[in-house]
């Protein structure tokens, strides 16, 4: 199993999500975020990743939602046996109010770009998972979850 981790930023309606290429799938949007690494709690991980992914120090707030990768529930990737995978979501904010403009660090394989896209017109045939379109629209604008992040409990 993959825990990831991302951080959703929405201001003045728009998403910053990063635009992905390559040959088999076209392009393609996603929150930034990614694995988690082992010792790293699941907030030290969203904020890694974001800056890694679009140059941003960001303050990672609540826990938004999570959403799980099932492979064997996905018929076009039967033969490629991914990991399974949980992601888990939280609203950030960015550090410094007048940052500068996004640059990714070190942006993923294929990742091409970022975008600040109008969150009422997130497009489900190019956003991963698609069926995130959909639900961010009925969630703007943001509020905290009812959902707690609690870290590493001892």
């Amino acid at each position: 199993m993959t825990v990831c981790a991302r951080g959703l930023l929405v201001e003045s309606g728009n998403c910053l999500l990063i635009e992905n290429r390559n040959r088999e799938f076209g392009t393609w949007y996603v929150l930034p975020g990614g694995k988690q690494r082992r010792g790293e709690r699941l907030d030290e991980a969203a904020r890694r990743e974001f800056r890694e992914e679009t140059g941003l120090p960001i303050v990672v707030g609540p826990l938004w939602h999570v959403w799980e990768f099932l492979p064997e529930r996905h018929s076009h990737l039967r033969n490629k046996r991914p990991d399974q995978q949980l992601h888990a979501i939280f609203l950030v904010a960015r550090q410094e109010a007048r940052a500068a403009a996004p640059t990714p660090e070190r942006p993923d394989t294929d990742q091409r770009s970022l975008a600040w896209l109008p969150v009422a017109d997130l497009d489900p045939d190019s956003l991963y998972p698609s069926g995130l379109a959909d639900h961010l629209r009925e969630h703007v604008p943001m509020r905290a979850a009812d959902a707690v992040y609690l870290g590493d409990l001892h």
